[in-house]
């Protein structure tokens, strides 16, 4: 474990592995760039709640919840996280996060991000209730639509076709300062005295935009930044303000003890 990193109301702890292991398994987004797996719609019709997942490669495939696939007809998110084993055709369980779109782009998907952590919540309430009553991780597609055009709403993102990854493309922007601002130094001892700078790309790129959903506020509420000489800082990275005191006996509203 490294040393804790800060920027912010962002605190970073690198986690560095001990030694070099044999590749288990590759991401979809890998395994798509490779040539080694293809997402498409199950049928020529398409199923809004499925795609089809075919890993053509000698390596089990991880497809992590809450990654977002853009093409084909509409762009969709994953529901449960899977591993799709060499050789394997599966049907994947996913929910819509592109509302008014449902006519080809593309025939095949590409990964794109992940989708932002109020989306991934109230999906997963919804997909772990009908699994535990229907054996099927589906979720309330309403509910999620209402949620991608809250959110696109919140960051003042136009999509005609209100897709959530018009809204990743905005946080992307606004998120570059906490990415350039954090260095993240290198396991080695070399690289530490070189402080060398660079942010991760696997499994997936250091501080993803969906992650600015709680790291900023919305446009236009930026809260004013309290000063105080007096004011200390710890690892959290809250503040603890003098102002902030016990009240004394003399404060206290009569007929309180």
């Amino acid at each position: 474990m490294g040393e804790a990193m800060h920027h912010r109301n962002l605190t970073v702890f690198p986690s560095f592995k001990g030694r070099d292991e044999p590749q288990r398994y590759v991401l979809l987004a890998d395994a798509i760039e490779a040539g080694d797996a293809v997402v498409e719609e199950v049928d020529e019709g398409g199923q809004v709640p499925f795609l089809g997942v075919v890993n053509a490669g000698v390596t089990p495939i991880l497809i992590p919840e809450g990654e977002i696939l853009i093409g084909a007809k509409q762009n969709r998110t994953v529901n449960i996280t899977v591993l799709v084993a060499a050789g394997v055709k599966f049907e994947l369980p996913v929910s819509c996060v592109e509302r008014g779109r449902w006519r080809y782009a593309s025939r095949g998907f590409k990964a794109e991000g992940y989708a932002h952590p109020n989306l991934r919540e109230k999906k997963l309430r919804s997909d772990q209730l009908n699994r535990r009553l229907a054996g099927v991780a589906r979720s309330d597609q309403g509910e999620v639509w209402d949620e991608v055009g809250a959110h696109l709403a919140a960051l003042a993102a136009p999509s005609p076709t209100d897709d959530v990854v018009e809204a990743s493309r905005v946080s992307e922007r606004r998120i570059e300062d906490y990415r350039t601002s954090i260095e993240v130094p290198l396991p080695s001892r070399r690289a530490r005295r070189a402080r060398r700078t660079f942010s991760f790309q696997y499994p997936a790129p250091f501080l993803p935009a969906s992650a600015s959903a709680r790291l900023l506020p919305e446009p236009g509420r930026e809260r004013p930044r309290r000063r105080s000489s007096g004011a200390t800082r710890g690892w959290s990275g809250r503040s603890t303000w003098p102002g902030r005191r016990k009240e004394s006996a003399a404060s206290r509203p009569r007929g309180r003890r």
